[in-house]
């Protein structure tokens, strides 16, 4: 995969994932979540730290680790929007 990813794609996965995690019960462990979403693994789980930072999921480390949504979501998809623009400057800046 290219390493400049567009936004739209970034942003999509983005929304994607978290109506996967809305939808399912208990943990969801990242490499299924790619799986899922026809996603590569590695660029999935930028985008999940990403959402992890920003608060609007919640992830476990280790063996029985993975994500969920929090039980009081915080966050609203305006603010995933926010934090992927966030991004897509902080790339920019870089590349210029």
């Amino acid at each position: 995969m290219s390493e400049k990813v567009s936004s739209i794609m970034w942003f999509s996965l983005a929304v994607q994932a978290l109506l996967v995690l809305a939808d399912h019960d208990g943990l969801c462990n990242s490499n299924k979540l790619a799986v899922k979403l026809d996603s590569e693994s590695g660029f999935l789980r930028k985008i999940l730290s990403n959402l992890v930072k920003a608060g609007l999921i919640q992830a476990k480390e280790g063996r029985d680790g993975g994500i969920h949504l929090p039980k009081t979501p915080n966050k609203s998809f305006l603010q995933i929007y926010t934090l992927q623009l966030n991004l897509n400057l902080f790339q920019r800046a870089f590349l210029m």
